[in-house]
């Protein structure tokens, strides 16, 4: 797990690549001459960043007109995540069993840091696809993804050069340059790994847009390095009859209808029938099933690093939830977990507990006849220093 994502970490730095193209901008529309078939392509970056989500109008639009988003491969799919309590120092328990921290600096996590948006960008747009019920098509496998990184050469490079590096990027991102994109890229990086991760993987990546976007019109978010060049997809699609331009960059003072609607689609809204229970979750939970038929629900904002999730364990008779917090609930301050009733008569209990993977969470147990909840919320240090846990821990009932 470690390896994957010290692996994007580099891939993200990369995405950045040469184009040769006349005109600057990051959204582009692919017409087809003759079919009159269209693809609408958006160039990226995974970073949460939240400069980088100052989208135009016009991105709205389209996004939120298509039928069907394309991305390049499938990451909120991962199982397991990184822990972003690098410094768990900087975390403390109060006499009261709340946590604060002593450090006002955001943990950093694999994308960013906790001051930038919950999910980097491209898992921004797969979020909200997969919690209004968008089709999505991915360009690439996990597994083809982390078998590229095997081929790639990785010298050593001093950590000064790499911020260097990484800020004229952000500031030529920003400019939507994609000639300076170019430049900046190619002095960092070696033609071997360029030919691997760019020149090849473009050709592929127009063969399955063209196969998608036979029945519709496909918008794709993907990174902004494989678009510019001789060998780019722009290029490419010019070369397989396609007429290519650049989409203005506008934005109005009033938010349009598009954008407005794409901002109120907030959680993805979990329902177990087996279960018999309801859940409200930032983005389309994963789910993990174990021999002993518990399952897990959990949902990563690898942009910040925040973590949820419900394992859901099955139970023959009736435990009493005192018994289960004994159990499942422990943190080196000693501090005891708290029984509540809640407004709906349903006895739950609160916590906080230290574990070796999740490292300091929060927790809540719930019950009925045949199953219990152990529902978990953890992330950084203002994360964990929050009530953001409240909504999620709020969101979860049982229904008959």
């Amino acid at each position: 797990m470690r390896i994957f994502f010290l692996s994007f970490l580099f891939l993200s730095i990369t995405t950045f690549s040469q184009s040769e193209s006349n005109a600057y901008g990051l959204l582009w529309e692919a017409k087809n001459k003759q079919t009159n078939q269209k693809v609408y392509l958006f160039g990226s970056i995974h970073s949460n960043d939240k400069s980088f989500f100052n989208f135009s109008d016009s991105l709205y639009y389209y996004f939120k007109n298509s039928e069907l988003l394309v991305l390049e491969a499938d990451l909120l799919s991962i199982e397991g995540y990184p822990s972003i309590q690098g410094n768990k120092k900087s975390l403390k328990i109060d006499p009261n069993g709340e946590v604060y921290s002593t450090s006002k600096t955001p943990s950093n996590s694999i994308y960013g840091n906790e001051d930038g948006m919950p999910q980097f960008l491209d898992a921004y747009f797969q979020e909200y696809a997969e919690n209004s019920g968008m089709k999505i098509k991915f360009l690439e496998s996990i597994d083809f993804q982390l078998d590229l990184v095997k081929k790639l050469t990785v010298n050593k490079v001093k950590s000064s050069d790499n911020i260097i590096t990484l800020n004229k990027l952000k500031k030529t991102y920003l400019n939507r340059d994609i000639h300076g994109i170019a430049r900046e890229v190619k002095k960092s990086m070696e033609e071997n790994n360029y030919h691997e991760l760019f020149t090849k993987r473009n050709i592929s990546m127009v063969d399955s847009i063209l196969k998608f976007s036979k029945d519709q019109n496909p918008f794709c978010v993907i990174g902004s390095g494989h678009f510019g060049g001789a060998n780019g997809i722009l290029r490419i699609l010019e070369r397989k009859g396609f007429k290519v331009r650049s989409i203005k960059h506008t934005m109005s003072n009033v938010a349009s209808k598009e954008k407005t609607a794409i901002k109120n689609i907030k959680h993805y809204t979990l329902t177990d029938t087996v279960v018999k229970l309801n859940a409200n979750f930032p983005g389309k939970p994963n789910l993990k099933i174990e021999e002993n038929e518990s399952k897990t629900y959990s949902y990563t904002e690898f942009g910040q690093g925040n973590h949820y999730s419900i394992e859901i364990i099955p139970h023959n008779k009736k435990e009493k939830i005192e018994d289960l917090a004994n159990i499942h609930i422990s943190n080196s301050k000693g501090i005891p977990a708290i029984k509540k009733t809640l407004g709906t008569g349903e006895v739950i209990v609160d916590g906080i507990s230290d574990t070796y993977i999740e490292g300091l969470h929060h927790i809540r147990i719930m019950q009925n006849d045949k199953y219990y909840l152990l529902i978990k919320a953890t992330g950084g240090n203002k994360f964990m220093s929050s009530e953001r846990f409240k909504k999620f821990f709020g969101s979860i009932w049982f229904y008959e």
